[in-house]
């Protein structure tokens, strides 16, 4: 899909979005659906670093009650019930297994406390959506626990704490449909579309000179507001204006976390397990830092890691330290894990704010609060709002915020939000059981139950997009190669309709092909030759692709 960049360049938009990870994109479809001109850019592809770096959850705050902050933990489940509800698709339970070892602080009967607040707000929040609560938790014991994962450390185990939290199995397409319900309600998007300078006139922020990555064409975008939700280059977009960094005397300004895919290391369940590094601030103190072991796509999702990062945003982020320090942690908690280096399929990692009022030698940990920033207050820059996120699953209440701010200084009258009650790109899904159930009954006999099955765990409603391709033209009902799972209509798709435009948007973030392990080189070669139709590369293009494809399994 191509834009008409000239056609851009001549409009005046009321809000300009820098940055298209969760945080950007829920500013803009937020803005959008209240009738504001929004023009959205990312210089990567939409929700390509931040928001794709995650545990791959849509989290009800349980790491809150740590810290006693109960209000943060109401606000955590009130945003996963959103979630659940606007894109049923990408969005659904897992179960938790949070085992215990010893007693008091350390044992399931302080645990079993918590959890039954945390459960209490859980259930208050789903009266007030109207909108049934998962299970509550369960204590069980030492025997049950074992029954359930055996491969658990069974020294000193107690018994464990099953809970329920939600998994989003694809943060890249979830961004994606935040980004695609702010284009359906009239926004422009712009991926690889990098701004080069904020235009400042007398005090004001007035757009920014934007580039076109690929093809080095700019075009300034004008616009009232500016919204800087660059993520870790935040500093860098304001610098760009030659304006003052947001965050001052904060020593370390950066946490990098990372996570590792693996083979299937547990029996259904997502673990919680203490590491050997401290927790900072944490009233509830387990012991440790927890990780978790995920299922994910037949395999273990790991991580997060939280360490200092002192780098530049666009600097290569996981070593091979990194990872070997993580299989350290899994195999010293989890011994029969018996992780070694070859086990990990892949791997990737992603910057975070740090805490700057953590004080030293205390544990590390990345910062539990937004920030929002009126320059106008701030610096005395008008028409400038900077934003810094900590948490994906509360991505659409900060940028309400966010919104209701940017009205307040155009002056404009605020529309009610309608964020929250609404779906997202393909999630108009009363019951998706149910959904699935009809769609498979009325199949073409071109696709498979279970082909469609996993299309509309991936595109919601607009899977029928993909069918209509494969009625059209039946050779792109085949799978790019036997094995993959993707069809050659995918990647048509990712092309005309979801503005993939290099081989990692599609291997990565249209679908999970590259997660699920280093692909073949003819598989890549395939994808290629099928993008190099459609975006008319030559032969050279094809190849620079797959290399930058296989150089992402290379650490440092």
């Amino acid at each position: 899909m191509m834009l008409d960049l000239r056609e851009i360049a001549s409009k005046h938009f009321d809000i300009l979005v820098v940055g298209g990870g969760v945080n950007g994109a829920c500013v803009a479809w937020d803005a959008a659906m209240r009738g504001l001109s929004v023009a959205l850019v990312d210089k990567n592809d939409f929700g390509a670093a931040t928001s794709a770096a995650t545990g791959r959850m849509i989290h009800g705050g349980i790491r809150y009650l740590q810290h006693l902050a109960l209000g943060r933990v109401r606000t955590s489940l009130h945003e996963r019930i959103f979630f659940l509800r606007s894109a049923p698709h990408l969005v659904h339970p897992v179960p938790f297994l949070i085992p215990t070892y010893g007693h008091g602080l350390k044992g399931k009967e302080v645990l079993s406390l918590a959890m039954t607040v945390y459960d209490l707000l859980a259930r208050t929040e789903g009266a007030r959506s109207s909108r049934r609560t998962m299970p509550g938790h369960k204590r069980l014991s030492r025997q049950e626990t074992l029954a359930s994962e055996p491969h658990l450390l069974a020294e000193g185990l107690t018994g464990a704490i099953r809970f329920y939290d939600c998994q989003m199995p694809f943060p890249e397409r979830l961004t994606l449909a935040i980004v695609l319900a702010a284009r359906r309600e009239g926004a422009e998007v712009l991926n690889y579309a990098q701004v080069k300078d904020l235009l400042v006139d007398d005090g004001r922020v007035t757009g920014a000179n934007v580039m076109d990555v690929f093809t080095g064409s700019q075009l300034t975008i004008k616009a009232d507001l500016t919204v800087n939700a660059a993520g870790p280059w935040v500093n860098s977009v304001l610098k760009s204006g030659g304006l003052a960094d947001t965050v001052k005397g904060a020593s370390r300004l950066l946490s990098k976390g990372i996570h590792i895919i693996t083979r299937s290391l547990t029996s259904g369940h997502a673990l919680a397990l203490a590491t050997r590094h401290k927790h900072s601030g944490a009233w509830l103190d387990r012991g440790g830092r927890h990780f978790f072991i995920v299922p994910w796509q037949g395999l273990s999702l790991i991580g997060t890691t939280n360490s200092p990062f002192n780098g530049a945003p666009d600097d290569d982020i996981v070593t091979e330290e990194d990872i070997r320090g993580l299989i350290d942690d899994v195999n010293s908690v989890y011994p029969a894990a018996g992780l070694c280096r070859a086990d990990i399929r892949h791997f990737y990692g992603g910057l975070y704010p740090d805490d700057p009022s953590r004080p030293p030698g205390t544990g590390y940990q990345g910062s539990r609060e937004d920030n929002i920033i009126d320059h106008g207050v701030s610096q005395n820059i008008q028409g400038l709002i900077s934003v810094i996120g900590v948490k994906y699953t509360t991505a659409r209440l900060l940028a309400q915020k966010i919104v209701d701010l940017t009205c307040r200084k155009l002056a404009r009258q605020a529309k009610p939000c309608r964020t929250e009650s609404a779906p997202l790109f393909g999630g108009g899904i009363t019951n998706l059981k149910d959904f699935v159930a009809d769609e498979c009954r009325h199949r073409p006999d071109i696709l498979s139950e279970s082909r469609i099955v996993d299309l509309i765990h991936a595109y919601g409603t607009n899977y029928t997009e993909i069918l209509e391709l494969c009625v059209q033209d039946p050779d792109l009902a085949e799978e790019i190669r036997p094995g993959t799972a993707i069809l050659k209509a995918q990647v048509v798709h990712a092309v005309r309709r979801e503005m993939a435009r290099n081989l990692q948007d599609v291997v990565f973030r249209r679908t999970p092909l590259g997660c699920l392990g280093r692909p073949a080189p003819e598989t890549l070669r395939c994808l290629a030759r099928i993008m190099a139709e459609e975006s008319g590369w030559d032969d050279t293009r094809r190849e620079e692709e797959v290399l930058a494809v296989d150089a992402r399994y290379l650490a440092k």
